[in-house]
């Protein structure tokens, strides 16, 4: 419960704390984090699978229909740690050390000429879609970082920013069955006033998991979504709208230097949530162009964005990595 905030350095500083109230804690210059991306990617060069003796399993990138097509790897890892068993699992997650160990036997015992190039092609490249971010107490070490962006930072900027961060507090893992679809649509004033809708669609295309005690592995099932909006501090929230069920009630705040809309809102399998955020930018518009930062949140895989201004689509893309835009206007 350390990672909440979408600041990578702050939740690991919230980590260090409750290290703290631990006995005899380990000692650790840094936290380096990576996600399955960087497993399926790194085995993709390793020829796509690997083999644990351990466990007597072999794991491959392969898709896996019984998770709509998730690699069968990232399938057997969530099998190992969340299926529900009649007893205590101990060491549920030592199979992921076991994995990373026989990756790096593979990876470190051929010739340099094999691997370690792709692989340094790769692990830059997950790096700049933060799949991999890095926390270092030493404060020369965590500038570096910084300054390559692989620290996982929210950033200021002094034009139109924003950033959503998703946080699924059920048990199952639904986000990774929800495709998200971003719309922003961008009013100019003749006086330079600007006015924002955020429109986000959250869709569940795929059928539930069985997830009573009697069931399977329960990995999609019903998506308890707190999400949060950042943009530029001083913004005023006009209006909200959401199709859930529930409704989602907003809150503004300030946090990491920018004001936050937040709230609660679920996503069925098989089903679908719209949310939309009006509100007012704190500044005008420059003239003939239009700027803004848009940070992508660490991983996930890459959701689409629509940007819209004044009743034009000037943009499309899949955010894959923090995005600075231009736009004439």
């Amino acid at each position: 419960d350390s990672n909440l905030s979408p600041d990578f350095y702050e939740s690991m500083r919230t980590f260090d704390e409750l290290m703290k109230n631990v006995s005899d804690p380990e000692q650790y210059d840094g936290i380096i984090a990576v996600d399955t991306y960087v497993l399926v990617e790194a085995m993709r060069v390793l020829d796509g699978e690997v083999f644990i003796p351990e466990y007597g399993t072999k794991f491959t990138i392969t898709p896996d229909e019984r998770c709509d097509g998730c690699p069968q790897v990232v399938y057997e890892l969530e099998e190992f740690a969340d299926q529900a068993v009649g007893y205590i699992r101990e060491d549920r997650k030592d199979i992921l050390g076991r994995l990373m160990v026989s990756l790096m036997q593979k990876a470190l015992g051929v010739s340099p000429s094999q691997y370690w190039g792709s692989l340094t092609q790769m692990f830059f490249q997950q790096v700049n879609e933060k799949h991999i971010l890095a926390y270092m107490h030493d404060e020369k070490a965590q500038q570096a970082i910084e300054s390559l962006n692989f620290a996982g930072r929210i950033l200021p900027y002094e034009r139109d920013y924003l950033h959503i961060s998703d946080v699924n507090f059920a048990g199952a893992k639904s986000n990774m069955y929800t495709k998200h679809y971003v719309t922003q649509k961008i009013e100019i004033g003749k006086d330079g006033t600007i006015t924002k809708t955020i429109a986000i669609d959250y869709k569940n295309p795929s059928q539930p998991s069985n997830c009573s005690l009697e069931g399977g592995l329960c990995l999609n099932g019903l998506l308890r979504n707190w999400l949060r909006v950042y943009v530029p501090k001083g913004s005023k929230l006009i209006s909200t709208t959401g199709a859930d069920e529930e409704g989602i009630q907003p809150t503004t705040k300030e946090e990491l230097e920018k004001t936050v809309f937040e709230g609660f809102l679920t996503v069925r399998p098989l089903g679908a949530a719209h949310v939309e955020l009006k509100y007012e930018l704190p500044f005008k518009a420059e003239a003939n162009r239009y700027t803004m930062l848009i940070q992508k949140q660490p991983g996930t895989g890459g959701h689409e964005y629509t940007i819209v201004i004044n009743d034009r689509e000037v943009d499309k893309f899949n955010l894959t990595t923090d995005r600075e835009v231009e736009y004439k206007i």
